[in-house]
């Protein structure tokens, strides 16, 4: 079971940023592997459904990210390690003027696809969704 935390407006969630841990340590080979296989299948999973993936708009940031569109709707599907020992991770969906995504069509559509992605990797926990970023302390 995967918490939520967002309000609800109009039967949807606002939920903005999906939490969760997992068993890698300190070791730099080891949560590096962790985000490069996330991102990987978080990509394959999005393209899966239509999605075209640009890896040249994310390859600059310091976390790992890619833009993911359809159409004319596009955002950055950013992966965040914020904390060792677990490893206490964050995924967040933005614009790509890198505020937060407030296209709820285009979140609905990526949202279940980013769990589904997440859930099945080995040996995460802890998944929670945190409608902003002022939530995000609690990891």
């Amino acid at each position: 079971m995967v918490a939520r935390g967002g309000p609800v407006v109009a039967g949807k969630t606002m939920d903005q940023f999906l939490t969760f841990r997992t068993r890698d340590g300190a070791d730099t080979a080891e949560w590096s592997h962790t985000a490069d296989v996330l991102q990987h299948r978080l990509a394959a999973a999005l393209e899966a459904r239509g999605f075209e993936i640009d890896w040249e708009l994310g390859r600059h940031e310091p976390d790992w990210c890619f833009a993911a569109g359809r159409g004319r709707a596009e955002c950055m599907v950013v992966l965040v390690l914020a904390g060792l020992s677990p490893c206490h991770w964050w995924i967040g969906l933005e614009n790509l003027e890198h505020s937060p995504l407030e296209n709820e069509g285009l979140r609905s559509a990526i949202h279940p696809l980013l769990e589904a992605t997440v859930t099945g990797y080995p040996g995460v926990s802890h998944l929670s969704w945190h409608p902003d970023a002022s939530t995000l302390g609690e990891l």
